[in-house]
C-alpha cells in the first residue's frame, strides 16, 4: 500500500458508518419509519428493501471531536436523503433492464444516463414534497460537495483529446442535472476549461442540422430533457424512460459513447441494471410498459400503503418511548439522539439485619441529621397581615381606617407560625456491577448502602410534627437486552429493601437521572434535592469515555436548571480525574471512602454551599 493510501486508511478524520448512525436513523425514521440501513463497501444504493450506505466517508479533514457542522457527517446524511427519495419515489418498482438490452445498442450507457436522470426526478419530488427546510438545504450541498470532491475533471491538455472531450462534457451534464450547475460556477478554476469547452462546434452533421452549433447549446438541450416535474409514481417511469432515450440519442449523436474507464465500463456508477437494481414488474418495450400501467399502478399503491404503515407505527412506538424512554446527550453532535427504555421497578426483597448494621452509625447519623436541620430549621416566624387574631398590626388598623373597603378582608393581625420544613430528597444509588469492587473490605455497594442509610434516617428520624421532608429511595442499573438498552429503577421502600440490593447490570447514569428527576419534580415541596451515591464513571454498551460523563454532567446541568438541587456523593479509593467535569454543573459533589465522612457533608452544605 503507498504512503498516501495507507494514510488515507488511517486518516483521522475518516467518519465510519457507526459513527453517523444515530443521524442517518433519525433520517429514516422521519420519512420511512421502520426501513433496513446497513453498512457496505458497495457505495450506496436501495433496492426498495432496504438502503446499503458506504463503510466510511472521509472526503473532508473534519474533527470528530465535535461533529456539529461536520462535512463527512453532512454527506452521509444528504445521501440518506437521497436515497430515502428512490424508496419515497418507487424506483424500483419497474425492472428496466431488459427494456435497456432491448432498445438501446450501448445499454450500460443508457442505463448510467437513465440512473442520472432518475436521481434528480426523485430528488425533486423528496425535496418538493416531502423534506423540511433543513434536510433540501443537506441535500443540496451533498450534491455540491460531491461535484466539487468526486468528480474527475480534466486538464485543458487532456481535454484536447477525445476522450478528454467526452469526459469533460459528461461532467458538466451530471453537474447540471444532479446540482443544477456547471462544474466551473462550484470551482472558478475550471470557469475557463468550461468556457473554452462548451464554444466549441458540435461535429455531428445531425445535430449541426437540428440546429445545435455548439456544445454549449447541446448541453442546455440535454438537461432541458433530463430535468421534468413528475405527477405520479407510473408517470416518472413512462418521463424518465423517455427522456433517457432522447438524451442517449443526442448524447451518442455527438460523442458515440459515454466515457468509460479502463476496463470498458462506463467511468461513472453502476446504472440501475445491476444485481441492486431489480424492479417489482419486469418491463421489456414501450408497448409492455402501457400494457402494465395497471400492475405498476397497483404496485406503487402498495408501496405507499406499506410505507404509510410503517411511518404510523414507528411514530406510535417513538410516541410511546418518549413516555417510556429518556434521551442521551450527544456531546459531539450538541443534541439529543439516542433514546434509552427506562423500566420502574419496586423492590420486594428484604434484609432485616440491616438495620442492626445501620445502628453502628448513631452518632453519624445524629451529627448529620443536627448539620441537615440547619438548612431550614423549625422555628418561630412572624407572619404580617393575616385575618387570624393574634396581635394587632397597627399599620394595617391605620390602613383600614383610611380605606374602610379594606376592611373586609380583616387582614390587620400579625401571627406567629412554625416555619416547617418544606423539602423533597430524592436518593439515588448506583447498584451497577462494579459496585462489587472492595474498598477495605466492604464492597462499594455495601458502602453506598450504609451512605444511603444514614442520609435516609437522618432525614426522617428528626421531621417535626412529621410534616418535613419527603424522602425517597431508588437504585438504578441498566442492560443491554439483545441490542434493546434498558435502564432499571427500581423504588425502595425502606431500609430493609435498601439493605436487600445486590450489584447487577451496568449503568447509563444519564437515563437514571433524568428519570428520578422527573419524580422529584412531582412532588408538592419548595425545595427539591437529588442526592446521588455512585461508585464512580458511567460505563455500559455503547457508553462510556467522554460521551458518558458528558452525558451525565448534561443530565445534572438540566435537573439545576429545573430547580432541582443535585448532590453527588462519589464512593472511591481515589478521587477520579474526571470528577471535576463529571460534577461540574452539581450543587455539590465529594468523594468519599468511609460513612463517617458524612458529617462533613452536611457541615459543607450549611457552611458553604446553603449560605
Amino acid at each position: 500500500m503507498s504512503f498516501a493510501k495507507l494514510f488515507k486508511a488511517r486518516n483521522w478524520s475518516a467518519l465510519k458508518f457507526d459513527d453517523a448512525k444515530p443521524d442517518i436513523n433519525f433520517a429514516i425514521l422521519q420519512y420511512l419509519g421502520f426501513f433496513n440501513v446497513v453498512a457496505g463497501d458497495d457505495g450506496a444504493f436501495t433496492d426498495g428493501h432496504l438502503i446499503s450506505l458506504p463503510a466510511i466517508i472521509n472526503y473532508f479533514n473534519d474533527s470528530k471531536d465535535e461533529l456539529v457542522g461536520n462535512r463527512n457527517l453532512a454527506m452521509y446524511v444528504g445521501i440518506t436523503h437521497h436515497e430515502i427519495s428512490h424508496v419515497i419515489g418507487g424506483a424500483f418498482l419497474v425492472d428496466f433492464s431488459e427494456y435497456l438490452e432491448n432498445n438501446f445498442e450501448k445499454s450500460d450507457a443508457a442505463g448510467h444516463i437513465h440512473n442520472i436522470i432518475r436521481d434528480r426526478c426523485d430528488e425533486d419530488h423528496f425535496k418538493t414534497k416531502f423534506a423540511t427546510a433543513h434536510d433540501k438545504e443537506l441535500c443540496n450541498n451533498k450534491n455540491d460537495y460531491f461535484i466539487k470532491t468526486k468528480r474527475e475533471f480534466p486538464t485543458l491538455e487532456e481535454m484536447a483529446t477525445e476522450n478528454g472531450r467526452n469526459k469533460t462534457f459528461f461532467e458538466l451534464y451530471i453537474a447540471k442535472v444532479i446540482a443544477s450547475q456547471h462544474k466551473g460556477e462550484l470551482d472558478p478554476a475550471f470557469s475557463d476549461q468550461v468556457d473554452q469547452l462548451l464554444s466549441q462546434k458540435v461535429t455531428s452533421d445531425a445535430l449541426q442540422k437540428e440546429g445545435y452549433q455548439t456544445l454549449g447549446q447541446l448541453l442546455d438541450k440535454l438537461v432541458d430533457v433530463s430535468v421534468f416535474e413528475r405527477i405520479d409514481d407510473y408517470d416518472a417511469c413512462v418521463k424518465c424512460m423517455d427522456a433517457t432515450k432522447e438524451a442517449y440519442r443526442l448524447y451518442i449523436e455527438e460523442f458515440k459513447d459515454i466515457p468509460r474507464d479502463k476496463n470498458g465500463k462506463p467511468s461513472r456508477g453502476k446504472g440501475r441494471g445491476s444485481k441492486h437494481g431489480k424492479g417489482k414488474v419486469k418491463v421489456g418495450s414501450d408497448k409492455e410498459l402501457k400494457e402494465k400501467e395497471g400492475e405498476i399502478r397497483k404496485a406503487a399503491k402498495k408501496l405507499n400503503e406499506d410505507l404509510k404503515k410503517a411511518k404510523a407505527k414507528a411514530d406510535k412506538e417513538k410516541k410511546e418511548n418518549e413516555q417510556n424512554s429518556e434521551l442521551e446527550y450527544d456531546y459531539q453532535r450538541k443534541v439529543y439522539s439516542k433514546s434509552v427504555r427506562v423500566v420502574d421497578e419496586v423492590a420486594t426483597e428484604k434484609n432485616f439485619k440491616f438495620l442492626n448494621e445501620l445502628e453502628r452509625y448513631r452518632p453519624v447519623i445524629d451529627l448529620l441529621a443536627g448539620h441537615l436541620e440547619e438548612l431550614k430549621p423549625n422555628q418561630w416566624q412572624l407572619v404580617q397581615g393575616v385575618n387570624e387574631p393574634d396581635m394587632l398590626n397597627m399599620e394595617c388598623v391605620l390602613e383600614v381606617m383610611a380605606d374602610p373597603k379594606l376592611a373586609v378582608d380583616g387582614r390587620i393581625y400579625d401571627s406567629m407560625e412554625i416555619n416547617i420544613r418544606d423539602d423533597a430528597f430524592a436518593i439515588l444509588v448506583d447498584r451497577s456491577g462494579s459496585t462489587s469492587h472492595k474498598i477495605n473490605g466492604s464492597t462499594v455497594l455495601d458502602l453506598e448502602k450504609y451512605f444511603a442509610g444514614i442520609l435516609y434516617k437522618a432525614l426522617t428520624e428528626y421531621d417535626i410534627n412529621g410534616d418535613g421532608d419527603d424522602v425517597s429511595m431508588y437504585t438504578y442499573d441498566s442492560d443491554d437486552f439483545h441490542g434493546n438498552i434498558e435502564t432499571r429503577i427500581t423504588k425502595i421502600e425502606g431500609l430493609e429493601e435498601l439493605g436487600a440490593i445486590k450489584p447487577r447490570g451496568a449503568n447509563r447514569d444519564g437515563a437514571a437521572i433524568r428519570r428520578v428527576t422527573r419524580k422529584v419534580m412531582e412532588k408538592n415541596a419548595r425545595r427539591k434535592w437529588l442526592i446521588i451515591v455512585a461508585d464512580g464513571q458511567p460505563a455500559a454498551s455503547d457508553y462510556d469515555g467522554k460521551y458518558a460523563v458528558a452525558d451525565t454532567a448534561k443530565s445534572i446541568a438540566e435537573a439545576e436548571e429545573k430547580g432541582v438541587n443535585v448532590i453527588y456523593l462519589n464512593i472511591q479509593e481515589t478521587r477520579p480525574d474526571y470528577f471535576a467535569k463529571l460534577t461540574s454543573n452539581a450543587t455539590y459533589a465529594r468523594w468519599f471512602t468511609d460513612p463517617k465522612e458524612l458529617p462533613l457533608f452536611g457541615y459543607d452544605l450549611i457552611t458553604d454551599v446553603m449560605r
